[in-house]
């Protein structure tokens, strides 16, 4: 078979020697690199890329229409691949071999349609790509871009990001599977990213990723390198990896009312999930890591015999994926979704049609922002209606009474909300100090500047929900709407505290030798501390109310009469209500190692101790700064969820005192 080659006028003699190239017959004895590219064996390294560029040009199948075009290309391609390579060359000069030899004559396996996904810089070649690599052009990354777009992203969703380069020709064998994945993954919420390392240095050395082809994961801003074989099913695998643990809670009928009355210590609403699988469903965690600050998850496997009552309490039916959404009320659900083709856009649809409660609490700067935004005409003004209460249970009856009252009421421009007063003690004070009240109070107000001015009325009488303060508050925001200039006081509010802020331990807590440091768990974090001197009996009972939390090494020492155990250090984190705690041991990194202990992140496993010697423990409190230095890490597993929980039936007696010595 002989190729019928057309002359064009202008030809050069590059054109000339191109055309030699494929003027031969199919059955060449054997693949050449040299001949295919037209260049000599001595030839350098810039001889061999200038003629690889010239010809790559003019054979690339996306510009050359000839029938042959796409196998010429792809011998190009490898024998530049060959040539380029020293160690390749060497091999191919001395034995005349290369990985494709028994393949010369037919695109080799791998390198079939590559030029599907392989492109080259159209500034360089003066063409425009083609739409066969719109899959990775569409998802280019640039430093700029990453920094100010997909790092803050990320704290919504997962990235899945290729690193590649145009001249990565292993990059190629991936690119079926990658194309697939894209495809799936994209679809139910993870953004994808690709980074040209040749263009793209300046990211590239920020991600840390220096060869091609690498695929890595993004999530909260950290990067996690995948390390495996390249499948779709790795590849998914990986992405579920990145997502918090425990961001869909399975639940049971012993344990759905307990997820449901969770709505007022996280002030959020709870949605219970239901499908007929074992494992919750990729796209249902990633819509809970995209909507977690708003949105609490659950599980439900119809499946399982332990579901049949929550089944029928709610009705489902279990022929298609259901969500229930629940608010305050926690017998009646408030919006509903039931589709046996559960897609992203109708997740998410369904979340920002139900991200707050009916009375959301105000819990920081943000929420407040968007329940209660700022005037900016008049056809969007919006009142604030803002209960000051308490959390304990004499003020319970008072605050279902304001909740019942503003379900009553769901009018647009009025937005119902409420405040413990000790949590957001300065908002308090500069609405409460012009007339000296006392919480429960009502305050009706607008917000009319974003620096902090409000014009604001108090509802005279107080708040006890009784139906004649009901009857009052009615009637005054009937009169607000018909009379703005009813808020007849005006003030400056503070920022709001966020309550839900990790704070850090106090330096001063860092340096005792004497204090067990508490991190009290519930909507928040707050900070406090036990002196060892007085409560270690209190520390001892709590211990052995909870066998789980002592480990092996101190069971036996326990049988030493003579053992004081040293608590120096210990970190709790207790969560009243549920009766559980976490526990931190201090860890020793200083010039002792042997009398270290692990905390209990590691899940209870072995920990180095010392066997009481009173000259270690000795320095191991006057290191008590070296004792926490892995304090951040279990922070980070205690804000996770993932920490091992020790559970007591009731809690010591804090007025127990140690006896001093």
């Amino acid at each position: 078979k002989l190729y019928v080659v057309i002359l064009k006028a202008n030809f050069t003699v590059q054109t000339f020697r191109s055309i030699f190239i494929v003027c031969k017959y199919s059955a060449a004895s054997e693949f050449n690199p040299y001949r295919v590219l037209g260049v000599s064996t001595h030839a350098s390294q810039a001889e061999v890329k200038k003629a690889y560029k010239q010809l790559a040009r003019e054979w690339h199948p996306d510009k050359n229409k000839d029938p042959g075009a796409e196998d010429m290309f792809i011998k190009i391609t490898k024998s530049y691949e060959i040539l380029s390579n020293e160690e390749k060359r060497a091999n191919y000069d001395r034995f005349g071999q290369t990985d494709e030899n028994q393949h010369h004559g037919q695109a080799p396996q791998g390198f079939r349609h590559f030029h599907d996904n392989f492109y080259f810089d159209q500034s360089f070649f003066h063409f425009t790509r083609s739409t066969r690599d719109f899959t990775d052009s569409k998802h280019l990354l640039h430093h700029d871009h990453y920094m100010k777009e997909v790092v803050p992203d990320s704290f919504k969703r997962p990235y899945l990001i290729k690193m590649t380069s145009e001249w990565c020709f292993t990059c190629i064998h991936i690119e079926p599977i990658w194309k697939e994945t894209v495809q799936e993954l994209e679809a139910l919420g993870v953004g994808i990213g690709v980074v040209d390392i040749g263009y793209e240095k300046r990211l590239a050395s920020h991600l840390g990723a220096h060869r091609t082809p690498s695929i890595l994961g993004l999530i909260n801003g950290k990067v996690t390198y995948f390390n495996y074989a390249i499948s779709k099913e790795y590849l998914r695998q990986f992405v579920e990896s990145l997502l918090p643990q425990r961001l869909v809670e399975k639940v049971t009928d012993d344990t759905y009312l307990q997820f449901l009355n969770g709505w007022r210590e996280e002030n959020k609403p709870r949605v219970l999930l239901f499908d007929a699988v074992p494992s919750v469903p990729l796209l249902y965690k990633l819509s809970a890591f995209a909507h977690q600050d708003f949105v609490r998850f659950g599980y439900v496997d119809q499946g399982l015999t332990e579901t049949l009552r929550i089944l029928q309490q709610f009705n489902i039916n279990t022929y298609a994926p259901t969500m229930l959404l629940f608010k305050e009320n926690t017998e009646k659900p408030a919006d509903v979704i039931q589709s046996r083709g559960m897609k992203k856009q109708l997740i998410d649809e369904f979340f920002s049609n139900n991200r707050f409660l009916m009375v959301p609490r105000l819990v920081n700067q943000k929420l407040f922002d968007e329940l209660c935004p700022v005037k900016q005409f008049h056809r969007r003004r919006k009142y604030c209606v803002l209960l000051i209460t308490g959390e304990d249970e004499a003020f319970v009856p008072v605050n279902d009474a304001f909740f019942a009252f503003a379900s009553a009421n769901t009018k647009e421009v009025l937005r119902f909300t409420y405040v413990y007063q000790w949590q957001q003690q300065p908002l308090c004070d500069a609405l409460l100090k012009k007339e000296d009240m006392t919480p429960p109070q009502v305050i009706i107000l607008e917000r009319r500047s974003t620096t902090g001015k409000v014009l604001y009325r108090t509802v005279k009488g107080g708040w006890n929900g009784s139906d004649e303060d009901k009857h009052r508050l009615h009637e005054q925001l009937e009169l607000l709407q018909r009379d703005p200039s009813f808020l007849t006081y005006d003030a400056m509010l503070p920022e709001l505290n966020n309550e839900f802020a990790s704070v850090s331990v106090p330096h001063d807590l860092r340096q005792s030798d004497k204090d067990v440091v508490l991190v009290l768990q519930s909507q928040t974090l707050h900070y406090s501390f036990l002196n060892v001197d007085k409560h270690s009996q209190w520390m001892d009972s709590l211990l052995e109310l909870a066998p789980s939390s002592r480990p092996r090494d101190e069971e036996e020492e326990e049988s030493t009469p003579s053992s004081k155990r040293d608590y120096t250090g210990y970190v709790l984190a207790l969560n009243g209500h549920k009766k559980y705690f976490c526990l931190f041991r201090p860890v020793f990194t200083g010039d002792e190692p042997d009398c270290s202990r692990s905390s209990d992140e590691d899940g209870g496993g072995s920990r180095a101790r010392s066997r009481g010697s009173s000259r270690q423990r000795s320095a191991s409190t006057r290191q008590i700064h070296h004792k926490l230095d892995r304090l951040s890490l279990w922070m980070e597993r205690l804000m996770e969820g993932t920490l091992p929980r020790h559970y007591v039936s009731d809690w010591p007696d804090l007025k127990t005192i140690s006896p001093q010595k």
